[in-house]
């Protein structure tokens, strides 16, 4: 994403669905999108992008978390934000 023109076309196009909020730097070459998963789903907003021309990497992450409960998981995460280490 070099070009400014393109990647305002690319924020317009996201913007354009509903329940999507999206920032587009264009000197990191990232897009910051928020969205409702209820409104949109990720294809919606890769169809969006691709529309304008850009390609957008795909990327998982698989957790696998036993015996957690919601309480313990809520303790681990606020612990950590007192101490300021990373999640």
């Amino acid at each position: 994403m070099t070009c400014a023109a393109c990647s305002t076309a690319a924020g317009k196009n996201l913007k354009q669905a509903t329940g999507v909020k999206a920032a587009i730097n264009l000197a990191a070459e990232k897009a910051q999108i928020d969205f409702d998963p209820v409104q949109a789903s990720p294809a919606s907003l890769i169809q969006a992008i691709q529309k304008t021309g850009f390609s957008v990497p795909e990327q998982r992450l698989q957790l696998a978390a036993g015996s957690m409960t919601l309480r313990s998981v809520c303790h681990a995460h606020r612990k950590r934000a007192e101490t300021g280490s990373k999640v």
